[in-house]
């Protein structure tokens, strides 16, 4: 299967037929051929193995999946399209019994699988029966050991999690964990990492090493292979929650951590772990932003899962679960992909020296990075930065985004944002905090620091959201000042365009609270009039080509703005051809704009802006490049159009902080290396892709 054509790929029941299994047994068998417990198992190491796919190994294998699959929660990842083809298998054994022997549907399953043990027994061809034994001795030791320290009917056991082999590298993988993320919740999960070099995969979600066993033969000592056996347990930790967070190791004082108090930070204490809530709760100005528990008590969860089990086990083909897209997959703890983050190289915050030299640096210099790029004076200086005074969590978010400008003070970015979050989270959980503005420009200030230093920021927004609900701003159109632009910028983070790899779902907070009441002017922070903001906050709109090719335009104050617009109107139509996956109009719609000539726009207003000067003279409106840039770079097709996307990304890495903008120059270069020739939906998914493996959310402007 060729990458080019992989966009998305969902997880549903792998059905029980003939034809089903036996690609799901070849999958399995291409994708393990390598593998190193699978080579020393075999007879002869150097000889032929699983990838012959011989008849006598097929056998063997379908009938070992018909078992699994009556037995375990058997999964396959196929592609979305008309005709999906199967790319992945996955086989989850829940705690407890599914009794299908019970029910007369299965009937013929449970025959089929008793006629493999019984009576026909089919062997696998290639491996060692001494060896096989070891590695069951070892495996029933280890999992007789982890059993014991849970109760009955609590454990998991992640069996397989095959991809096809020609697909690995394109988020099958990634969809299938976060499934089984999603089906465990709160329960611990145990699995057997046969290749040292994946256990960094596992740990994205959650799985760390337990136990190393490593196997050998009696005869041959030689001859070993390293079992890596992997536990999932989001109940077992007894820390305090900001000491997780931080992976420090925590004194367990109460109420109160003091390893927490020293390092200048709030003690979250060790009560039911909390995330955010929907926003449609926090109802009322008298409480705070809602913070669920991500998990119920362990007695209350199992019970509910295994009714999800059962019926996901007798789900058949015909009632397929649709999975998210991956490349906006949530993790179950969105805090912690918060937290987790910022490993700083010391326990507590610098000194006071220290942070006075930052906040003078701010307060003069740095907070001009944050003003508009429509060329007016925002409320930042006279209404933000006062409130520092009365605010730690603001301060020391102003202190980290300070930091994270300059090489030579980055390293205490983390330092700050560890103690910036924490004091900002128990903000949220305070009802006298949450009506103040200073929560809300604390919120923001936390996003551009994350921004800037290359952190995951988006389940930011959530938090912000329930605070514009809280008090009432979003459906009052009649706003203070500072809380109306507050909730501009909060909603232009919102719009998911101009984030790649964005792992939250966007809250349409741009077309549902300021498109209906913004129809005229410029907005401050994007530089960008609100009639076209409106259009690209609504980009999954099948009009939304037309409507950019047909858009009128504004007035501005110089040329720069016309060209810098333009760029982004051409851009955004590109863009919405890559996310429709619509075929080029050459081809399909006679008389409707070339893709080639869209791209040619963009680089043509691009070359405009650098050629005025405007790197010179209006640095942050020149910066506003970034997205339509990226957009025709990525899409280029020949070497004069990457010859231009090279020169621009020079004028943007001028400054000394220039490793966002490198690293999208870097992820572009390696779609015009191995996606050469592919779909425009085919090099914005290759760049996803190439932000999830560096596990970064890049905002575009």
């Amino acid at each position: 299967m060729a990458k080019s054509i992989t966009a998305k790929v969902r997880l549903r029941p792998l059905p029980f037929d003939s034809a089903s299994i036996k690609v799901a047994a070849e999958i399995i068998s291409l994708s393990f051929a390598s593998d190193p417990l699978i080579r020393w198992l075999s007879r002869d190491r150097t000889g032929p193995g699983w990838e012959t796919l011989t008849p006598t190994l097929q056998r063997w294998q379908e009938a070992r999946l018909r078992g699994y699959a009556i037995r375990a929660i058997a999964m396959e990842a196929v592609t979305v399209s008309e005709t999906p083809e199967s790319v992945g298998s996955c086989f989850l054994f829940p705690p407890g019994s599914h009794y299908r022997w019970s029910d007369v549907f299965w009937w013929p399953a449970c025959f089929k699988a008793a006629w493999d043990q019984y009576w026909a027994k089919p062997t696998e061809p290639f491996s060692d029966p001494e060896k096989i034994g070891t590695m069951m001795d070892a495996h029933h030791e280890f999992e007789d050991k982890i059993r014991d320290k849970y109760p009955s009917n609590s454990l998991y056991y992640l069996e397989i999690a095959a991809v096809k082999p020609d697909c690995q590298g394109m988020g099958v993988g990634r969809a299938i964990m976060q499934w089984v993320v999603e089906k465990l919740g709160g329960s611990p999960c145990f699995l057997e990492c046969t290749d040292q070099k994946n256990i960094g995969f596992y740990e994205k979600y959650g799985f760390k090493v337990a136990e190393e066993k490593t196997l050998a033969q009696e005869n041959d000592a030689t001859s070993t292979v390293t079992l890596y056996y992997m536990i999932r347990d989001p109940e077992g930790k007894k820390y305090c929650w900001t000491c997780k967070r931080r992976h420090k190791k925590c004194d367990e004082k109460r109420p109160v951590c003091q390893r927490c108090v020293q390092a200048g930070m709030t003690c979250e204490g060790y009560k039911t772990r909390l995330t955010w809530g929907a926003s449609d709760t926090a109802t009322s100005t008298g409480a705070g932003v809602v913070l669920n528990p991500i998990r119920q008590p362990r007695a209350k969860t199992r019970s509910s899962r295994n009714r999800d089990v059962g019926n996901t086990g007798e789900s058949m083909p015909n009632f397929p679960l649709d999975m998210p897209e991956f490349t906006s997959g949530q993790s179950p703890d969105e805090l912690d992909l918060l937290c987790l983050q910022f490993e700083s190289l010391s326990e507590e915050l610098p000194n006071e020296d220290v942070a006075q030299k930052l906040m003078e640096s701010f307060t003069t210099t740095g907070y001009q990075t944050l003003t508009g790029r429509a060329g007016q004076d925002t409320l930042f200086r006279s209404d933000v930065l006062p409130l520092c005074e009365s605010s730690i969590s603001l301060r020391n978010a102003c202190l980290a985004y300070q930091a994270s400008l300059s090489a030579d003070t980055s390293r205490w970015t983390p330092i700050y944002m560890q103690s910036a979050l924490s004091n900002y989270l128990g903000d949220l959980d305070t009802p006298s905090r949450l009506t103040q503005d200073v929560t809300l420009a604390t919120g923001v200030l936390l996003c551009s620091v994350s921004i800037n230093s290359l952190y995951i920021w988006s389940p930011l927004l959530k938090g912000l959201h329930g605070v514009l609900h809280a008090r009432e701003l979003l459906s009052n159109i009649e706003r203070p000042p500072l809380a109306d632009h507050l909730l501009e910028v909060v909603a232009l983070l919102d719009i998911p365009c101009f984030t790649l790899n964005r792992i939250t779902p966007s809250l349409d907070i741009w077309k549902l609270y300021v498109k209906p009441n913004k129809q005229l002017g410029i907005e401050q922070t994007s530089g960008l009039p609100y009639t076209l903001v409106n259009l690209l906050a609504d980009m999954d709109s099948p009009t939304v080509e037309n409507d950019l090719l047909q858009w009128p335009g504004e007035i501005g104050d110089d040329f720069v703005q016309i060209h810098l617009w333009e760029a982004f109107r051409f851009a955004g139509i590109l863009h919405s051809r890559a996310l429709v996956g619509s075929q080029d109009p050459t081809t399909s719609l006679p008389g409707k704009l070339k893709t080639e000539v869209a791209r040619m726009r963009v680089f043509a207003a691009i070359q405009a802006i650098i050629n005025t000067g405007t790197f010179n003279f209006q640095l942050t409106l020149a910066k506003a490049i970034l997205y339509p840039l990226f957009i025709a770079g990525l899409l280029a097709e020949n070497d004069q159009e990457q010859r231009l996307t090279r020169v621009a990304f020079q004028y943007l890495m001028q400054s000394e902080q220039s490793q966002t903008e490198q690293m999208i120059l870097d992820i572009i270069a390696k779609v015009w290396k191995f996606g050469k020739g592919s779909s425009e939906v085919s090099k914005l998914m290759m760049a996803t892709e190439a932000a999830a493996e560096l596990n970064v959310e890049i905002h575009l402007y």
